[in-house]
């Protein structure tokens, strides 16, 4: 009886309290100002979407077109005398090659500097024939090819960097030149150093494949004017914006 009373007494005790006055002004402030960023940003998201898919459309409709400057415009090709081909056809401008006949690892190492400071968006490095030796030479090549991607990868944040494969020849070649057996070897420790550095390894072996020799200079070495525009960008091109 005495705990029944204790319970009714606590009970309109509570009930009759007043409610205190709380003051809502500054967490509605703080609820709509939220609201407002969140539509800022969001709209700003929409708006940068749009542009990279405008972006996409005008690059992909360039590549169709054959405006191939258009379409490498962010992206910076360094190699042999295979990418120096690119500006002897004309085929993409000087500022988007740095290429020289029969040069290796060396030239990407020498060029450092300019390929910093011209930080392009994507970075695609062809490397590896003119240094074609047998086998227990080739740790030398992975190991100073290495610490180019590093530095690259260190001073090049923000650069997507594409390692090519070294690419085979034909068989007419292969017989007159016989470290080019070595090439599958080769581009398997490539594909390794990609993997370890953390770059995009692209390999164009099956590429290749299906490829005659009309694609070649009579050294069948060399590619020829369309294989470029035919093959060879059109596929780097999907590559690099998979």
């Amino acid at each position: 009886m005495v705990f029944g009373l204790l319970v009714f007494r606590m009970v309109t005790t509570m009930s009759s309290r007043a409610p205190e006055d709380v003051d809502t002004a500054p967490g509605l402030a703080y609820l709509q100002a939220q609201e407002k960023a969140d539509v800022a940003e969001n709209e700003n998201a929409l708006r940068s979407q749009q542009a990279t898919t405008a972006a996409v459309q005008q690059t992909t409709s360039a590549i169709q077109d054959g405006n191939f400057r258009a379409a490498f415009r962010d992206t910076l090709i360094c190699g042999d005398s295979l990418m120096k081909a690119l500006t002897e056809y004309s085929i993409l401008d000087k500022s988007q090659v740095i290429a020289e006949v029969s040069v290796g690892t060396e030239h990407l190492e020498k060029n450092m500097g300019t390929i910093v400071a011209r930080n392009p968006q994507y970075l695609v490095l062809h490397y590896g024939e003119n240094e074609l030796d047998h086998m227990d030479r080739a740790p030398y090549f992975i190991k100073a090819y290495k610490e180019c991607l590093l530095t690259l990868k260190q001073r090049l944040p923000n650069t997507k960097i594409f390692v090519d494969s070294i690419w085979p020849v034909t068989e007419r070649a292969n017989k007159r030149e016989p470290l080019t057996v070595y090439i599958p070897d080769y581009n398997k420790l490539i594909k390794e150093m990609c993997k370890e550095v953390g770059v995009t390894y692209v390999d164009y072996d099956p590429f290749f494949a299906s490829f005659t020799e009309n694609y070649y200079d009579p050294d069948g070495v060399h590619p020829k004017y369309k294989f470029y525009t035919e093959q060879y960008l059109p596929f780097l091109y999907t590559e690099v914006r998979r």
